[in-house]
């Protein structure tokens, strides 16, 4: 989760659906610190990003259980141009204002705003 000044990182997928933050899985000898590195400069062209682990949450998808590992840092002023190859899953990057009011962001993404940003109470569950 990349912000500055209310402003959010967030990624559209192909497949449609609501503005979600970056993020994926963990290759196989791969730590969460690299994936998240990996992740947010495959999906939105940012590299060399200072993270913090900021929680781990349980979700509870399809029938399996999953945990997602939530890094935060400082969204750059400029980004760079994001041209995504043809098998890419990301259809585009944006820049929004973080409200929780927002429909078009992901149930879950609009939770960590209000958790990070406006100072709700901590869930464990994504």
């Amino acid at each position: 989760m990349l912000h500055r000044d209310r402003k959010l990182l967030l990624i559209r997928h192909r497949y449609g659906g609501t503005l979600m933050l970056p993020g994926g899985g963990v290759d196989s000898r791969e730590t969460m610190w690299a994936a998240a590195r990996r992740e947010l400069q495959e999906e939105t062209g940012i590299s060399a990003c200072p993270l913090q682990l900021s929680g781990i949450y349980l979700h509870l998808a399809d029938g399996r259980q999953d945990y997602v590992a939530l890094f935060v840092g400082e969204l750059p002023e400029k980004l760079p141009t994001y041209r995504p190859g043809p098998l890419s899953e990301i259809e585009s990057v944006h820049v929004e204002t973080a409200d929780v009011r927002d429909e078009r962001i992901s149930p879950a993404t609009r939770r960590r705003i209000a958790e990070i940003l406006d100072g709700a109470p901590l869930s464990e569950w994504w």
